[in-house]
């Protein structure tokens, strides 16, 4: 986590950015919905690669078991850009999940 944090805040564009970008981590980190998930009624896919390093398993499936009738899909061998590490299999699991769930949309 530590080492996603310096890379994350380690790109400024300008003066103050690295701060801010911190501020933005713990912004994120602070937040937490969790409660509120069964509240969600529209049918939902979690997507996650096993070495996802920002969301780490466990939480994927806190997630998935906390949104009533969620799904969960793991990639393997994939990080956080599962849309880019594979992109075929990304479209294919979230165009069938689309496909099924069409009407909820």
């Amino acid at each position: 986590m530590a080492k996603w944090i310096e890379n994350a805040s380690a790109i400024p564009a300008g003066p103050g950015d690295r701060a801010i970008g911190l501020k933005q981590i713990d912004m994120i980190a602070a937040h937490d919905t969790s409660t509120r998930l069964d509240e969600i009624t529209q049918p939902t896919l979690v997507l996650c690669g096993d070495n996802n390093h920002c969301t780490p398993m466990p939480l994927s499936e806190e997630l998935t078991r906390g949104i009533p009738g969620a799904e969960l899909v793991v990639f393997q061998d994939a990080g956080e850009l599962i849309e880019i590490e594979q992109e075929q299999r990304y479209f294919e699991v979230v165009s069938s999940f689309i496909g099924r769930h069409s009407e909820a949309f």
